[in-house]
């Protein structure tokens, strides 16, 4: 804290505190990650579709709007950035032109705030691997299968199983029951380690 001829009337260090395991909070980066990627859409709401060619370098973040806000905040390695847009007098937005101006302002702010400096990539801490995953099901993916995408998990937690084979003629396909299962499985992990 400094007066008005820039004298220093108070300065204090920041006691630093690591509270999220540096694992966990990958992880829901690289899922935060997913909002941005087109190649998600048959698989998941991806709200950032819109805004994704804007941006040209690995971000993250989530949106979300009422019938008088929306927000955008995403984050890259270097900068975090939160975007409401809404009337002061309170009145609705009118979603259809006024839905995706929050994430656009986002999107071009975090572009040129960041314009001088180089587009990394969020690092992966050790305990966490990657693996080639079916996102319509949730299993390892295999040449056989339509869709794959790296995701990320705790080591000792990522999926084992493999899709199954397209089925052909003569072939049963698979119980639907497995796969429920073993997408129960994975969301029972996923909120495991966040201890619930």
């Amino acid at each position: 804290m400094v007066d008005a001829n820039g004298e220093v009337l108070y300065e204090s260090e920041p006691q630093l505190e690591q509270v999220l395991d540096p694992k966990l909070a990958f992880i829901t980066t690289d899922l935060m990650k997913g909002m941005f990627d087109p190649h998600l859409s048959a698989h998941a709401s991806v709200t950032g579709r819109s805004v994704a060619h804007l941006i040209n370098r690995p971000v993250a973040g989530k949106s979300g709007s009422t019938t008088l806000d929306s927000w955008m905040v995403g984050y890259t390695p270097q900068l975090v950035t939160s975007v409401w847009v809404g009337h002061d007098s309170n009145t609705r937005l009118n979603h259809s032109t006024d839905g995706q101006r929050a994430k656009k302002i986002w999107a071009n702010f975090t572009e040129h705030a960041l314009s001088d400096q180089p587009a990394i990539d969020f690092p992966i801490p050790d305990g966490v691997v990657g693996v080639e995953m079916n996102p319509a099901n949730g299993l390892l993916a295999t040449e056989d299968c339509p869709t794959h995408r790296v995701t990320y998990f705790v080591e000792g937690t990522e999926p084992t199983k493999e899709c199954p084979k397209p089925a052909t003629d003569g072939e049963e396909v698979e119980a639907i029951d497995e796969e429920t299962h073993e997408k129960e499985r994975f969301i029972d992990r996923f909120f495991k380690w966040f201890g619930h």
